[in-house]
């Protein structure tokens, strides 16, 4: 049988590894892997119909061929072209020519070995390089342990070694020839013959160990870096034992509480069953007590079967009975639905004119106090500006530091919008809240720039988020409502505000005589006066923090010059005091 040509082989897995792009080779034979060598050796020992082995740990690093194809002479030609070949390879000469060398030494006519290649060699590979190169096969394990004793508690080195299987009788029938490594011989032989020397031994070993010093010094160093490496690679790996250790704890922690939870699962369920068996028990007790009276019920069920077969004929009867009752009611239950029906209809256009009655009255009712703000209440704009600047410090104060454009503030039955300008003014972008259309209008033309939406108050502030108003004010509106729905307006305010914002609620001052016996019911939708005290009592039950309270638009109707002791005093005071006041507040 022929066999390939290890140039053909090689030419072939270059091109093939080009191809498929996992080896870049131009035109040198550079890099070709361990696997598709060792590919190529075992291929060629079945080519000549040879026996051989296989260590399966590592194939692509490990490979055993026998001593018979080691010796024969094809194979160890074409180990010697393929060492000629691959000799600037890189990979092959690190990984491949070391384990080929155990098999056929170095490939030539003469049976030299390379003694500085065995010398390369540390712990078990130099064991089993010395028996390959020298003996032709493997070290037995008792000879491994054997070399291995030797190289690390004696003396021994190792050309010792390699000069103590040379020469024994297992070798000596082999014309070998162990190349670099006889003077080496002779002067480890003369270094142990002048240490014996009683009086030279001294001089000898200070000589010995001055030219040895610097390779010391330098074995010493590398000792010194790859202890440094092993630190850091022992403390790389006891970081990762660490956490892995802590992962396993966590684990085990977890597993430790479940096998608890199971445990005590398993009590309950060990309790359960106990008495689940007490329970099967006593109802086996029960059943063989209660078999006669048991039999006693299946006679009655039997009983009770035939009867019902008996009344199931009689279904028909029955049947025909209820139709000719159906026939009969169905015509009076159909009168009573259309019954109902009309008188559902009727109260449904009750309740639709009702609504329509209540969409007239609120009309007409915002008509009427447009009309009745024109005839009694004719204050000008200027003169109702000129009554918020008793606000401007306060608000100022307030503001601080802010920009006021980024403030949400929001005016409570803004009216025609005079406080909504007072606030543009201050660099604000206030929107107003009214539920009268016909005022909003008036408003919206008299100043384009006015933002107001026609909606209930209370309406408005359950509509917003919480926390979301800076600036919530109220100028007579609060006089409008019942106790209950003033209760449920401060809930809202206080909901609605953010922390730190500010709360402004005007309101008719009924501690003048004149306002609260006369000038307050002259306003038809007036409910329920305020007085100060009381509303600053709210407010704080609604945890709000008073700022100040501040009195607007003295009177002056009762003119009477009085003396400090006079007590007309005080009635003249009430008849000439503040016609309305504000409570300034802040959420706490």
């Amino acid at each position: 049988m022929k066999i390939k040509d290890l140039d053909e082989i090689i030419l072939e897995k270059r091109d093939a590894l080009f191809l498929t792009g996992n080896l870049e080779i131009e035109n040198s034979y550079e890099e070709i892997s361990l696997g598709e060598i060792l590919h190529q050796v075992k291929t060629a020992a079945k080519m000549l119909s040879l026996d051989y082995a296989e260590e399966t740990q590592n194939q692509a690093e490990t490979i055993y061929i026998p001593k018979e194809a080691a010796r024969d002479s094809a194979v160890k030609r074409l180990a010697k072209k393929m060492d000629e070949r691959l000799k600037n390879c890189s990979f092959y000469r690190e990984k491949m020519r070391p384990r080929l060398m155990r098999v056929f030494g170095k490939v030539n006519a003469q049976n030299e070995i390379d003694g500085k290649k065995l010398l390369s060699y540390e712990g078990v590979e130099f064991a089993d390089a010395i028996y390959y190169s020298i003996l032709d096969r493997a070290p037995d394990p008792v000879a491994k342990e054997n070399v291995l004793k030797n190289l690390v508690f004696s003396h021994c080195t190792k050309i010792d070694l390699i000069y103590s299987l040379w020469y024994s009788e297992e070798a000596s029938s082999k014309s070998l020839n162990i190349t670099g490594i006889k003077c080496r011989h002779i002067y480890e032989v003369c270094k142990r013959k002048c240490k014996k020397i009683p009086l030279l031994s001294y001089p000898f070993r200070w000589i010995f160990n001055l030219f040895l010093l610097p390779k010391r010094l330098y074995g010493f160093q590398n000792a010194i870096s790859d202890i440094t490496f092993l630190c850091l690679k022992q403390g790389e790996l006891l970081n990762r034992l660490q956490v892995d250790f802590l992962s396993y704890k966590n684990d085990l922690d977890d597993l430790r509480t479940s096998c608890l939870k199971q445990q005590s699962e398993l009590k309950d369920l060990q309790i359960s069953f106990f008495s689940q068996k007490d329970i099967l028990e006593h109802l086996q007790i029960w059943i063989q007590e209660n078999r006669s009276s048991i039999y006693e019920t299946k006679q009655e069920l039997e009983w009770m079967g035939r009867e019902i077969w008996q009344q199931k004929e009689q279904l028909p009867v029955m049947q025909n009975k209820i139709d000719y009752l159906l026939a009969e009611q169905l015509p009076v239950m159909q009168n009573k639905i259309d019954y109902l029906l009309t008188e559902q209809k009727s109260e449904m256009q009750k309740i639709k004119s009702e609504k329509e009655k209540q969409e007239q009255f609120t009309a007409r009712l915002n008509q009427i106090y447009l009309d009745y703000k024109s005839d009694f209440m004719v204050d000008e704009k200027s003169h109702i500006l000129k009554e918020f600047e008793h606000y401007d410090d306060k608000l100022n104060e307030w503001i601080g530091g802010r920009a006021p454009s980024e403030l949400k503030a929001v005016d409570l039955g803004c009216g025609f919008g005079e406080w909504l300008e007072f606030l543009m003014k201050k660099g604000m972008k206030p929107m107003g809240v009214d539920s009268n259309d016909l005022i909003i209008k008036m408003a919206e033309r008299e100043n384009h720039s006015l933002s107001i939406i026609q909606k209930d108050a209370l309406q408005f502030l359950k509509d917003q988020g919480s926390e979301t108003l800076d600036l919530v004010s109220s100028f007579h509106m609060i006089e409008h409502f019942d106790l209950e729905t003033l209760f449920e307006f401060f809930h809202e305010v206080n909901r609605s505000m953010k922390r730190g914002g500010l709360l402004i609620l005007a309101t008719p001052n009924i501690r003048n005589i004149i306002i609260s016996t006369y000038m307050f019911h002259m306003d038809p939708t007036h409910k329920m006066p305020i007085p100060p005290e009381l509303l600053e009592f709210y407010l704080k039950e609604w945890g709000f923090e008073l700022l100040d309270t501040i009195s607007t638009k003295p009177l002056e109707y009762f003119p009477y010059n009085y003396n400090t002791d006079d007590p007309m005093k005080h009635v003249a005071f009430r008849f000439n005091m503040e016609q309305e006041y504000a409570v300034l507040a802040v959420k706490k």
